[in-house]
C-alpha cells in the first residue's frame, strides 16, 4: 500500500467514526425529552407556603421525588436544577437541626410522622397543582398498602454522586468479549457491502465469431453471472508464432521518524529513524500468434504459469472491457487438451477499483462505530444533564478504534477472500465443464483451418 493510498483509507475511517458519531448521538441530542420543572415551584415559593419545618422538610421531599421521577430522562437543564435546589434546601434544614442532639431527634420523630399520614404528599402536590404526578411515585399510593411500608427517605441523607468523566472506569474487561462480538455483525455488513460493489454487473457487447475460428459461444455461456457479478465473455483463437517474458520490478520505500526515549537522570535514549523497502514484481508473458483470418496479434498475460511454445492452437476466454480492451480469464491449449484459469480472473471475480474497495472498508468502519457505540451505552451515559457525556465520548471512539483496526486487519480481507472464493466456485460449477466442452467440440475445426495455413 502506498503512502498515498494508506492516507486516503485513513480519511475513509475517520468518516466512518463522524458518520458513526452523526447516527448514534446527533438523532438522540435532537430528541431530547421536554421540560417539565416550569411547573414545579421554585423553593423560595416551598418556603414562605410552608413555615414550619418540618413541614417544609417533608413538601421538598416529596416534590424532589415528584420531580425526579416525572423528569424524562436524561433531565434538561432547568430539571436539574431545580432538583438540586430541592436536595440543597431539605439538606440544609436537616444540618441545621444537627447542632442540637434532642432537637434533632425531636425533628427526626416529626418527619417520621409525615410519611405515615398518607394525605400529606397528595396535599402537597395538589397545592402546586401537580397531582398528575403522584401515580409516578410509589410512595403516594392512595390508602395503605399490603404488607411491610415501602422505605422512605430518612431526614438526613447524600447526595447521590454524579457521573465523573475522569473517575469512571471503563468497564473492561468484562465488555471486551462483548465488544468482540459485534465483529459478527462487521463482517455482516463488510459482506453485504462486497456484494453490492463487484468488479461490475454490465455485460458488454462481444464480437463476432470469425470465419475459420470457433463459433459463437452457446446462449447458456456467453454472459458470466456469479454472486455480486455479473459480465460477458467470448473467445479467440489462434495457432503461437513467438512467445516473449519480461519481469517488471516495482519499489517504494516507507520511513519512520526517530525518537527520544527519557532514561532518567537527565539521560535519553536515541531511536533511529527506519527505512522500509517493498519490491513487487509483475511478469508479463507476450504471445503473439496468427489468427484463422491471418492476421497476427499479440495477447498479453499477467502472473500467469501457462506453458505454451510457438506451434500449439490456443483459444482464450475474454472478458470485454472498455475502449477496445479485454481480460483473458483462460485458456485452452488445443494441441495438449489443458485448460488453465489466469489471474484476471481473480481481478473479475473480486471488488475492481480504489473507490469499491474503500466503500467497503467505509461501510466496516460504520458498523464498527455504531457497534463500539452500542457496547458503551450499556455501560455508560450518552448524556448527563443534558449535555454530551465526555467519557462516553472517549471510550466509545476507544471500542471503535478496536473494531475498525480488527476490521481493516483481519475481517475485511477475510470476506474479500471468502467472497472472491464463492464467485470463483459458482464459475467453476455453472460454466468451467460447458466451456470445456465447447473447446474441446471446436478442436478439430481448429486444427483444419491451421493446417491450410
Amino acid at each position: 500500500m502506498t503512502y498515498r493510498m494508506l492516507r486516503l483509507r485513513l480519511l475513509w475511517m475517520l468518516s466512518g467514526f463522524v458518520l458513526g458519531a452523526l447516527i448514534t448521538v446527533v438523532p438522540r441530542g435532537l430528541a431530547q425529552n421536554p421540560d417539565v420543572s416550569a411547573k414545579f415551584p421554585e423553593p423560595a415559593t416551598v418556603v414562605a407556603d410552608y413555615p414550619d419545618e418540618a413541614e417544609r422538610w417533608g413538601a421538598f421531599n416529596v416534590l424532589y421525588a415528584a420531580l425526579n421521577n416525572a423528569a424524562p430522562k436524561p433531565m434538561s437543564k432547568p430539571a436539574y436544577a431545580k432538583f438540586f435546589a430541592y436536595q440543597s434546601s431539605y439538606d440544609a434544614i436537616v444540618t441545621a437541626k444537627m447542632a442540637d442532639r434532642q432537637s434533632y431527634k425531636d425533628f427526626n420523630a416529626r418527619c417520621e410522622k409525615l410519611f405515615t399520614n398518607t394525605n400529606f404528599a397528595h396535599s402537597v402536590l395538589q397545592k402546586y397543582g401537580l397531582s398528575a404526578y403522584a401515580k409516578h411515585q410509589p410512595a403516594l399510593a392512595q390508602g395503605p398498602s399490603p404488607g411491610p411500608a415501602p422505605p422512605q427517605r430518612k431526614p438526613f441523607s447524600t447526595p447521590v454522586p454524579e457521573p465523573n468523566p475522569i473517575t469512571d472506569a471503563w468497564p473492561y474487561p468484562q465488555s471486551f468479549p462483548l465488544l468482540l462480538l459485534f465483529l459478527l455483525p462487521v463482517a455482516f455488513c463488510t459482506w453485504i457491502a462486497l456484494q453490492l460493489t463487484g468488479s461490475g454487473r454490465a455485460v458488454l457487447p462481444t464480437p463476432a465469431p470469425v470465419a475459420g475460428g470457433l463459433p459463437a459461444l452457446p446462449e447458456s455461456l456467453r454472459a458470466v453471472s456469479v454472486p455480486g457479478v455479473r459480465y460477458a465473455v467470448y473467445v479467440l483463437s489462434g495457432i503461437i508464432l513467438q512467445k516473449e517474458e519480461n519481469v517488471f520490478t516495482q519499489s517504494y520505500s516507507t520511513t519512520t521518524a526517530g525518537s527520544m526515549i527519557p532514561m532518567g537522570g537527565r539521560q535519553f535514549h536515541h531511536v533511529p529513524g527506519q527505512t522500509t523497502t517493498h519490491t513487487e514484481s509483475t511478469r508479463e508473458q507476450i504471445i503473439w500468434v496468427r489468427t484463422p483470418q491471418k492476421i497476427e496479434q499479440s495477447w498479453t498475460l499477467y502472473n500467469s504459469d501457462i506453458r505454451l511454445r510457438p506451434g500449439q492452437i490456443v483459444s482464450v476466454l475474454v472478458r470485454p472491457l472498455s475502449k477496445d480492451t479485454g481480460d483473458i480469464l483462460l485458456a485452452y491449449n488445443h494441441t495438449t487438451g489443458t485448460l488453465d484459469k489466469c489471474p484476471a480472473m481473480q481481478k473479475a471475480h473480486g471488488n475492481r477499483g480504489f473507490i469499491r474497495r474503500e466503500i467497503v472498508q467505509w461501510t466496516a468502519n460504520l458498523a464498527a462505530g455504531l457497534g463500539a457505540a452500542v457496547v458503551t451505552r450499556r455501560y455508560l451515559p450518552i448524556f448527563v444533564h443534558g449535555q454530551l457525556y465526555a467519557s462516553f465520548l472517549v471510550w466509545w471512539l476507544f471500542g471503535a478504534v478496536v473494531l475498525v483496526t480488527l476490521s481493516f486487519l483481519v475481517v475485511t480481507p477475510l470476506m474479500t477472500k471468502l467472497t472472491r472464493n464463492r464467485r470463483n466456485a459458482a464459475f467453476d460449477r455453472k460454466y468451467l465443464p460447458g466451456l470445456r466442452q465447447f473447446f474441446e467440440q471446436g478442436t478439430p475445426a481448429l486444427q483444419k483451418t491451421f493446417a491450410l495455413i
